[in-house]
């Protein structure tokens, strides 16, 4: 039983699938990761949540001082939370953030900045509208730049239907420096 009540049961927090089948409504989510993160008391490295809310983010991202994973898809988080409490997260190494709507290259710059140990970004995004096809897509880079300019030790990254172009991707593969090779003697 004690071990059920120490902080360290609590450390991997993942309530994705239980979310994600249920859908529930962000304000379920926001108060079972408040309820899980207070169970750990602060102790938790990983954090899966989906439909995270911005009141369960800042609440997780106060406590979150050994967290290293935060996967978060299709959560209502915007850029102000972000910016806000990205330097909370200075230890991830993970960060999922596909699907939310609400972060921009402007949250994705204050994580770059502030979580200099990031080595997985997934960032896919919903495909576009078939109407978008009919006219001309714009193509923006602004997130694809943040990327290449913030990130430079990124050794996975998913970008699955962003809205940037060649010259983006270019400058992430051109700024990355952590490539994998075997050192000659």
């Amino acid at each position: 039983m004690a071990c059920v009540l120490g902080p360290f049961c609590w450390a991997d927090t993942d309530i994705q699938e239980c979310c994600r089948s249920r859908y529930l409504p962000v304000e379920y989510v926001n108060s079972a990761v408040r309820k899980l993160v207070r169970r750990s008391k602060g102790t938790f490295r990983l954090l899966s949540a989906f439909r995270l809310g911005d009141t369960g983010f800042a609440f997780a991202a106060n406590c979150g001082r050994y967290l290293k994973v935060l996967e978060i898809p299709t959560s209502e988080v915007n850029d102000k939370i972000v910016e806000k409490f990205a330097e909370s997260l200075a230890n991830l190494t993970v960060l999922d953030i596909s699907y939310c709507l609400k972060i921009t290259h402007v949250g994705i710059e204050a994580v770059g900045k502030n979580c200099k140990s990031l080595i997985q970004l997934k960032r896919n995004m919903p495909p576009p509208e078939l109407e978008r096809f009919s006219s001309i897509l714009k193509l923006d880079d602004r997130e694809a730049m943040v990327v290449a300019d913030t990130m430079p030790l990124l050794q996975d990254l998913q970008l699955g239907f962003g809205c940037f172009g060649d010259f983006g991707l270019y400058a992430i593969l051109a700024e990355n420096k952590c490539h994998s090779s075997k050192e000659e003697t």
